[in-house]
C-alpha cells in the first residue's frame, strides 16, 4: 500500500539574522506570556442552536523526527494530534517551512501514537488504534499498513537484522516487521492480567531474545524467545512492585532491567531469557536508539544539523546548522480541527472557560464579542467550577487544585511553585490523580474535589480545601469508599454532601469494587454517615443535582436515571433512558446537569436536550440537537453552553 500527500499548507521563513532572530523571539516569549487570542464567528445551525467556533485551533505532536528526504534535503516529521485524535503525518520542509499532510491511512478511533520509531535505513515507524504503518521519506509515503490485535505500541525497537518489533497495550501484545519483505509477524497476547498492561519498554539480546517491561499495576517482565516463540515471565509473583519495571540495552550489549523503575532495587541483567543479578557489575549507560513515546523527538539530521527547538502552538522552529554558529528560525503553520475540549463553565465575569487538551490549556469565550485566548498550562484542566469570583479546577496528572483570578492577568508561570494567577493551591498525587468532580459549598468557603488515583492504584481521594485559610484535608478511600473513587457530588443540608463513586480504577489500575454506590458524608467532620449502592449493576453514579424540594437527580452508567430522597435514603423512581434519549454527555466530569437562573435542571444527552419535570420526576425532550454533544454543559444569559468535540456551542432557551 501506499499512499501520498492529499492536502498542503504553506508557510513563511522568518529573517535568520541575530538582529531579526532577537526580535522574533522577544515577540514569541512576550505572546506565551499571555495568551493566543482570537474572534470566534458565530454560526447559526437551526432549531435554537449555534456553533461559536474552536476552542483552541492547535494541535499536538505524537513523535518527532528530524530526517531528510530523497533529495537530502533536511525536514521534520510529525504525528499530529488534535480531537479526533492522531489525524495526519505532518512534513515540514527545513528551509522554507512549508507543510505537507498525510492523512492517517486507517481509521484512528481517536487513538494516537504512544511510540514511534525512525530505523536506520531512515523509514518512519508506529503502531496505534491496531494498524502499523512504515512512512518512507524517500518515496514521500506510506509504504506499508498492516492490521495487528489490539490495539497500540508504548514500545519498540530495530534489532540486529532490521526488524521492528512493537510491545503494545492493553494485553501484551507483540508484532514483528520485515521492512525487507514488508511481511508482518503478530505474536498475539503473551501475558495475562485483569488490569490494561503498558508494555513501556523492550529490548533485545544477542542471542535471539526479547524483552519488554510492563506496568503500571505491579511490574513485570516478560522474555520472548524470536527463534521458539516462547515467553515467560521474569519476575516471581514475591518480586513484582507497584508500578512499572523497566529496562534499557545498554552500550556494553547488555540488557539490564529493574522490578520498578523508580525503587531503589537491585539492577538485574537479562540474558538468553533468564534474569540474573547485576552484582558488582555497574550498569552500563542506555544505547541510544532513535525511537521513544509520545514525547519522543530526534533532533540530529542527517547532515549533522540538530533541530533545537519546534512547537506547534507558536508554530516555529530553530535549527543549527552543524557547520555555522547562526541559528535558523522558521516560521511554519498546519491544518487541524481544534483540541480535545473538556467542559464549558460560566465564569464570574460573563465569559465561559474550559480546559483543553493536548496542549494542556484553559480558554475563555466571551459571547458579547466573539473572542476567545487561550492560555497555557501545566495541567489538563479536567474539571472546573467559578467559587467567590474566582475559576477552581482540578488538573490532570497530579491532582491539582488550581485557583485563576479572571478579573487580573493570567502570568505563564516558571514552575508550579512561582505560579501567581493562576496559582496551584494543592497537589493531591497519588491520591488525586485525574480529577473527575469540583464543587463549591454554599457557606463560600469549601470547595470539594476528587477524582480516580495515580496509574496503577486502585481507589481514588477526596478533597476538602478550606479557601479562606487555604489549607485541607485530603481523605483516602478508606476514608469514603474503599476501592472506589467520587465521580459527583450534591450539595445537600446540614454541612452535608451526597457523593457517587464509580468503581473505576487510576489508569492501568485493577478495578477491585463489584457496584459503585451512593454516600453521605458530614463536610465538618470529614465522616462518611451512609453509604449505599442502591441500583444493581451501577459502575459510576456519573453526575448528581438538587431540584428545587431537595430531591436529588442523578445518572448512572450513563443510561440510568434516578431520583433519590436524601431523608429517606431511598430512592423514588429508576429509569432506563437509552431509548428514548441515548446516553448522557460525557468527559471526565461528567457536566450532565445544567440550571439555569429559575431553577429549571436541563439534561444533557449526545444528541438531545432534555428537561426535568420536577413534579413528576420525568425527563421531557426539549430539542434535537444537530451536532454530538460531547462535553457539558453550563448555563449564561439565557443560553445553555457545551461543547461538540473542539467547537464551543449553545442552545437558546430564554
Amino acid at each position: 500500500m501506499t499512499l501520498s500527500p492529499k492536502k498542503t499548507a504553506s508557510s513563511i521563513k522568518i529573517n535568520s539574522s541575530p538582529k531579526h532572530q532577537f526580535i522574533f523571539f522577544l515577540v514569541i516569549a512576550i505572546a506565551g506570556l499571555f495568551s493566543h487570542a482570537g474572534v470566534l464567528a458565530q454560526k447559526n445551525l437551526g432549531n435554537g442552536f449555534y456553533d461559536h467556533g474552536t476552542t483552541s485551533r492547535i494541535a499536538y505532536q505524537r513523535g518527532i523526527v528530524a530526517t531528510a528526504d530523497a533529495n537530502g534535503k533536511n525536514i521534520i516529521l510529525s504525528w499530529l494530534f488534535d480531537h479526533r485524535g492522531a489525524y495526519t503525518l505532518l512534513w515540514l520542509d527545513v528551509r522554507t517551512g512549508k507543510a505537507d499532510h498525510f492523512d492517517t491511512p486507517f481509521p484512528n478511533g481517536r487513538d494516537a501514537p504512544y511510540a514511534s520509531l525512525l530505523s536506520k535505513d531512515n523509514k518512519y515507524y508506529t503502531l496505534f488504534n491496531g494498524y502499523f504503518t512504515e512512512f518512507d521519506p524517500l518515496k514521500k509515503q506510506f509504504t506499508s499498513v498492516k492490521k495487528t490485535n489490539p490495539k497500540a505500541a508504548m514500545a519498540m525497537m530495530e534489532d540486529a537484522d532490521g526488524n521492528i518489533w512493537a510491545a503494545t497495550y492493553p494485553r501484551s501484545g507483540l508484532v514483528k516487521f520485515s521492512p525487507r519483505t514488508k511481511e508482518m509477524k503478530d505474536y498475539g497476547f503473551l501475558y495475562n492480567q485483569n488490569w490494561p498492561q503498558y508494555p513501556r519498554h523492550i529490548a533485545a539480546d544477542n542471542n535471539g531474545w526479547i524483552y519488554f517491561a510492563i506496568g503500571t499495576n505491579r511490574g513485570q517482565i516478560i522474555a520472548f524467545n524470536s527463534k521458539t516463540e516462547e515467553s515467560k515471565a521474569l519476575l516471581a509473583e514475591n518480586e513484582r512492585e507497584v508500578g512499572s519495571a523497566y529496562l534499557y540495552k545498554g552500550t556494553d550489549g547488555r540488557v539490564y532491567a529493574k522490578a520498578n523503575n523508580v525503587a531503589n532495587l537491585p539492577w538485574l541483567i537479562l540474558y538468553n531469557g533468564t534474569a540474573e543479578k547485576a552484582g558488582n557489575i555497574n550498569p552500563a549507560k542506555p544505547q541510544y536508539t532513535r525511537t521513544g513515546d509520545q514525547n519522543f523527538v530526534h533532533r540530529t539530521f542527517p547532515n549533522g544539523d540538530r533541530l533545537e527547538y519546534i512547537h506547534f502552538t507558536t508554530k516555529y522552529f530553530t535549527v543549527q546548522p552543524k557547520e555555522s554558529g547562526e541559528k535558523r528560525t522558521v516560521n511554519f503553520d498546519y491544518e487541524t480541527e481544534g483540541s480535545w475540549s473538556l467542559g464549558i463553565t460560566a465564569g464570574p465575569d460573563g465569559k465561559l472557560y474550559g480546559g483543553t487538551a493536548f496542549p494542556m490549556q484553559m480558554y475563555s469565550f466571551d459571547p458579547a464579542n466573539g473572542k476567545v485566548e487561550n492560555f497555557s498550562e501545566y495541567s489538563q484542566l479536567n474539571t472546573m467550577t467559578a467559587f467567590n469570583n474566582y475559576i477552581y479546577s482540578g488538573g490532570y496528572p497530579h491532582g491539582d487544585l488550581i485557583k485563576y483570578n479572571p478579573s487580573k492577568p493570567w502570568v505563564r508561570p516558571s514552575g508550579k511553585q512561582s505560579a501567581k494567577n493562576p496559582s496551584y493551591q494543592f497537589n493531591g498525587n497519588p491520591l488525586i490523580n485525574r480529577p473527575h468532580r469540583i464543587k463549591g459549598l454554599s457557606d463560600k468557603t469549601t470547595i470539594v474535589l476528587s477524582g480516580t488515583p495515580a496509574y496503577g492504584h486502585t481507589g481514588g481521594g477526596l478533597l476538602i480545601w478550606d479557601t479562606k485559610k487555604e489549607t485541607g484535608t485530603l481523605l483516602k478511600d478508606s476514608a469514603v469508599v474503599v476501592n472506589q473513587s467520587t465521580m459527583s457530588i450534591a450539595e445537600i443540608p446540614g454541612n452535608k454532601i451526597l457523593g457517587g463513586t464509580t468503581v473505576a480504577a487510576g489508569t492501568g489500575g485493577e478495578v477491585k469494587a463489584g457496584k459503585a454506590a451512593l454516600y453521605i458524608m458530614n463536610v465538618k467532620t470529614k465522616k462518611v454517615e451512609w453509604v449505599d449502592s442502591l441500583i444493581d449493576n451501577a459502575k459510576s453514579y456519573n453526575d448528581l443535582c438538587v431540584s428545587r424540594n431537595g430531591i436529588v437527580y442523578g445518572f448512572v452508567n450513563s443510561n440510568i436515571f434516578f431520583a433519590f430522597d436524601p431523608n429517606t435514603k431511598a430512592m423514588i423512581t429508576t429509569k432506563g433512558i437509552a431509548k428514548e434519549f441515548d446516553r448522557t454527555t460525557g468527559e471526565q466530569c461528567q457536566r450532565i446537569f445544567v440550571k439555569d437562573k429559575s431553577g429549571n435542571i436541563y439534561v444533557l444527552f449526545k444528541k438531545k436536550i432534555g428537561k426535568i419535570n420536577q413534579q413528576t420526576n420525568n425527563i421531557e425532550l426539549v430539542a434535537e440537537s444537530p451536532v454530538e454533544i460531547t462535553a457539558g454543559g453550563d448555563y449564561l444569559d439565557g443560553r445553555i453552553y457545551f461543547i461538540t468535540q473542539s467547537h464551543i456551542c449553545s442552545y437558546q432557551i430564554d
